[in-house]
């Protein structure tokens, strides 16, 4: 029989690698060469964690252009104490108390949005405070009127107000709800539970048959058993998985200045640019500012527009001008052009620390048309630009299973990703193929 050890060297998790017993009498199988090979890799690492690091003092200073964070480097090496995109997790000191529902716009969802508040208020749940929007009050109030819901029920739910405290979203649709739950709160954003419920549900990976035990783990109430948690690929602790998605924040600039009586626009997908109702081509100037605040010219773009978006949007307008699909946890920001007039204007990657400025010449034969999530739509006049960067405020989004399994399932579910054909095997092999598979190199 062949023995097994666990192979572990400093810095890296244990190993089971197989030995071979001198009473072995089989040939090496594939899986033996694998883990002969994976045993030199396992070497070949020893060998270069063996190498020492810098022979004289250094450590790694990080800046932001305003101030300095000191990093420790330990024996002159560099290295990654863990990934930058782990899973996160909540963990609630208490079960949230005020919860907003939001659904889709018409009454075609108003059944189901009666059934979360009722569970809400009756099933357990008590104290909590249900929100909903004026409009979807007033649905139900005509729903109270008609005798299709019990009217006691009213009691229980109050008005969306600006000055409302939230601790949990809940939205009821598609996408464009949870676009809507990001308008709705232009600044720090509670965690949101999304239920797919409309046409596409890319960021929203719960089912509404699984309506009440999804709330009851978002909220704590209950957690998924072990079982649960190896099938949905959880982390082994008690807490409520999230994806936290960056959102970008942009300002309107006129004549080198923030445009007064405005305010910035905190958006989750994408800011798009265009040359509107005009004939002709849009003329932008992007610059990089650095950090001495100068403004660095980057490219000029002659195209229909250009999308600045951010990793969660990367699925949405980007992709269809031909942008690059990017996972929500990925800090970056893309750069897409839309019909550029040049072959060699690709779309670009940005990271999450840059702070991007787009601006229309002077000298442009047409001024350029800004939208923020598809919405706010208003005209950039020439010498006015948009100020684009990281917002301090992401949005949560809570999730079934893992954070990679979800974004690759909607890729599958929503895009129809790499869905084609498979090659059929050889099974009817023809003299010609037959002779060159004899052929070896």
């Amino acid at each position: 029989m062949a023995k097994s050890r666990l192979a572990k060297d400093e810095g890296s998790d244990a190993f089971l690698v197989d030995e071979p017993d001198g009473n072995d009498k089989e040939p090496p199988s594939a899986q033996h060469s694998m883990n002969s090979s994976f045993q030199q890799a396992v070497n070949d690492k020893k060998l270069m964690n063996s190498r020492p690091g810098c022979s004289v003092g250094v450590y790694l200073v990080r800046s932001d252009g305003q101030s300095c964070y000191r990093e420790q480097v330990t024996d002159g090496v560099f290295r990654h104490s863990h990934p930058s995109t782990q899973q996160l997790l909540i963990m609630w000191q208490e079960a949230p108390r005020t919860i907003l529902v939001l659904k889709k716009l018409g009454i075609a969802l108003l059944a189901q949005c009666v059934e979360v508040v009722e569970m809400l208020v009756k099933e357990g749940m008590e104290g909590s405070k249900v929100l909903v929007e004026p409009q979807v009050y007033e649905e139900i109030s005509e729903a109270v009127a008609t005798g299709q819901v019990d009217g006691e029920m009213l009691k229980s739910i109050h008005i969306l107000s600006p000055s409302s405290q939230v601790d949990l979203i809940m939205c009821l649709g598609g996408d464009g709800v949870i676009l809507h739950a990001s308008s709705l709160f232009q600044g720090p954003c509670p965690p949101l539970l999304g239920f797919n419920l409309g046409s596409m549900g890319f960021l929203a990976p719960h089912t509404f048959t699984g309506m009440k035990k999804s709330v009851e783990e978002a909220m704590m109430l209950s957690a998924p058993n072990e079982d649960e948690k190896y099938q949905r690929n959880l982390a082994p602790c008690d807490g409520v998985p999230i994806t936290l998605r960056m959102r970008l924040y942009c300002e309107i600039w006129t004549n080198g200045t923030r445009k007064e009586d405005t305010e910035g626009f905190h958006i989750l997908n994408e800011l798009v640019i265009d040359r509107g109702p005009s004939s002709f081509l849009s003329m932008i100037e992007c610059y990089e500012l650095t950090l001495n605040n100068e403004l660095r010219l980057l490219t000029k773009v002659q195209a229909d527009g250009l999308i600045v978006s951010t990793a969660t949007g990367s699925t949405a307008y980007s992709v269809s001008a031909g942008g690059s699909m990017v996972h929500p946890s990925v800090p970056a920001i893309l750069v897409t052009p839309i019909c550029p007039h040049s072959l060699s204007f690709r779309p670009v990657v940005l990271p999450d620390s840059a702070v991007i400025l787009l601006r229309v010449p002077e000298d442009a034969r047409s001024t350029a048309w800004v939208c923020f999530d598809g919405k706010s739509r208003q005209e950039v006049k020439r010498g006015d630009g948009v100020m684009i960067q990281m917002s301090q405020y992401p949005m949560p989004t809570i999730n079934w299973g893992d954070q990679m399994s979800e974004f690759v399932g909607s890729l599958v579910r929503c895009l129809n990703w790499n869905d084609r054909e498979e090659q059929k095997p050889l099974t009817d092999v023809g003299p010609l193929n037959a002779m060159f598979q004899k052929v070896t190199f």
